[in-house]
């Protein structure tokens, strides 16, 4: 539907269109491995079909993909079995795709960039606070990675304070020094 709104776009007179999409079951408390592997396979072919769309409207340099999560998983299960899964953690991966986001250094088409710390996936690590389940703080924040793309969005410096109150608490507001770049 987004891809037909967005090939849509001059006739209804939308010169920028900001669309919301949400995917379910990913809360997977059971069976996380067989479930996410699936899920991760429907997300994958999800965003190629959407890009593959962008670049066949000839819009893909000016289309911005985002996605978001408000949780991820604990490193340890909750049982023995192996369909006891685990529990709600912080510190999610994110994903940001277009044609304006620059792809690893020295170019290439997959991207490939990494921002922030990726954390050590060992229990009782210097960024675990919940030693015995393996629960990590990210390194940066859901307001730093909106900011970067409301940037990118045209959004002026002088109103990324009343959209993000949080962002001055930051060192790196912008996430500059990670090399989130667009063009």
């Amino acid at each position: 539907m987004i891809t037909k709104l967005i090939a849509g776009r001059t006739s209804l007179g939308n010169s920028r269109q900001i669309f919301f999409c949400s995917v379910g079951g990913y809360d997977t408390h059971q069976s996380q491995l067989s479930a996410h592997a699936t899920l991760m396979t429907e997300l994958s072919d999800a965003l190629k079909s959407f890009k593959d769309a962008m670049v066949a409207l000839g819009v893909h340099d000016n289309v911005l993909t985002v996605t978001h999560s408000d949780f991820t998983r604990t490193l340890t299960p909750n049982g023995t079995d192996t369909a006891a899964g685990s529990d709600h953690g912080w510190g999610g991966h994110q994903l940001v795709m277009g044609g304006g986001v620059k792809t690893k250094a020295g170019g290439g088409a997959t991207g490939g960039r990494i921002y922030g710390t990726f954390p050590s996936l060992v229990v009782g690590n210097n960024q675990d606070v919940d030693a015995n389940r393996g629960r990590w703080i990210p390194t940066s924040s859901v307001d730093q990675y909106a900011a970067v793309a409301a940037k990118w969005l045209g959004v002026g410096s002088s109103a990324m304070s009343a959209i993000f109150p949080n962002l001055a608490r930051f060192p790196d507001p912008f996430l500059a020094t990670t090399n989130l770049d667009y063009v």
